[in-house]
């Protein structure tokens, strides 16, 4: 193997990431599907991704809601297109001939348990993906920290996984080494994701359009959706305005201005809002002692849950939290040895029965040989 590649597959988008090792560092690029980064959840028998969705919208009715069209084109990922076309993209993205199987990368997928079928495995072989790791999304997340984390400290952290979805909040130790290992402790799920925050922006824009909107433009709509979140984040105050200036632009009859403040009091926004922040301070009070709290995946890119945080802990980013579990999932297979068994740290809010562990593949896969397989805090 010379790389691997992580594929965070979300309710609507799935992201796509590919690692190679040059001169023992690791180098991080999206693959997505050549017209966007995040990849729609949509295949037909000859189109994938973004031309797929694309086509799904041209060919709404006239008279269809735009705000009510914004994810029609999303199909189940388990479905054999839509795995047959991740399977012919990443071959032609690696240069492979599409019928050959994949012997020079390691695949990794990162899937929420609660929406991965019984027989994912047996469906990723079926659609020429053999041997595919699949990682949870705190441990994915968990990976994205330590990937970029010269020497954790011992001790306790809490991730926080915002799926478009779902949330998963989760208890880990990191314990001396060397090498450290991480011990897993107890998991809560939530059903509230980020999806929401995305819909309630997106609307508002085609509230301030003309009409005309090309359906098809949907798509861009939300890229510029994924544009705006970080413009908010990266406010220098929660009172400075933020003005819309992506997709749309041209049809708005009156701009979209507005406040990280004003924007986390929105009802969509704060219903969401309130749960994750809640369930988030109950398990940072499980803890005597200040922990690091890392909050990673979809909805990081929207400041409202660390920024209802940042009093009580020390939150880590990291930066690019749209493929925070795509790039953990590249991880995954070189930093799995060092995951323990749990329970950590007591719980801090009973495991849902719908959120196992991640899986753990029976032999670990060899990273990269000489040099190259350093771990993060093994790297001069």
């Amino acid at each position: 193997m010379i790389g691997t590649i992580g594929v965070d597959l979300q309710r609507f988008r799935a992201a796509i990431t590919l690692m190679e090792w040059t001169a023992g560092m690791p180098r991080h690029g999206s693959v997505g599907d050549g017209r966007r980064i995040l990849v729609p959840m949509a295949a037909t028998g000859t189109l994938w991704g973004s031309a797929a969705a694309e086509a799904t919208l041209a060919g709404l009715p006239a008279a269809a809601p735009l705000a009510g069209s914004l994810h029609a084109w999303r199909q189940d990922p388990w479905r054999p297109e839509f795995l047959d076309g991740l399977r012919a993209r990443l071959a032609g993205y690696l240069g492979q001939m599409p019928l050959t199987p994949m012997r020079t990368h390691q695949l990794s997928v990162c899937v929420d348990p609660a929406e991965r079928p019984a027989d994912a495995a047996d469906l990723l072989d079926a659609a020429g993906l053999p041997g595919v790791e699949l990682v949870g999304p705190l441990d994915a997340l968990i990976c994205r920290w330590l990937s970029a984390t010269v020497r954790p400290a011992p001790g306790p952290v809490i991730a926080v996984a915002i799926g478009e979805a779902a949330t998963q909040i989760g208890t880990y130790v990191v314990e001396p080494g060397p090498p450290p290992s991480i011990r897993a402790g107890t998991v809560t799920r939530l059903d509230a994701g980020c999806s929401g925050w995305t819909t309630a922006v997106a609307t508002r824009v085609l509230g301030l359009c003309r009409p005309g909107v090309p359906p098809r433009a949907l798509l861009a709509l939300l890229d510029g959706v994924d544009e705006f979140a970080a413009l908010v984040r990266n406010a220098p105050a929660d009172d400075a305005p933020v003005q819309w200036t992506g997709p749309l632009t041209r049809h708005m009859f009156n701009p979209l201005r507005t406040t990280r403040h004003d924007l986390a009091a929105e009802r969509a926004i704060v219903e969401v809002t309130l749960p994750i922040v809640a369930a988030v301070r109950r398990a940072l009070g499980s803890v005597a002692v200040p922990v690091p709290l890392i909050i990673g995946g979809p909805g990081a890119a929207w400041p409202f849950v660390a920024g209802a945080l940042a009093d009580v802990a020390q939150v880590w980013g990291s930066g690019d939290p749209l493929l925070d579990l795509a790039v953990g999932a590249c991880w995954w297979p070189p930093l799995r040895p060092v995951f323990r068994a749990g329970p950590a740290l007591p719980p801090a809010e009973p495991v849902s029965a719908a959120a196992p562990r991640s899986e753990r593949a029976p032999e670990p896969w060899d990273p990269p040989a000489a040099d190259d397989d350093l771990l993060p805090w093994e790297r001069p």
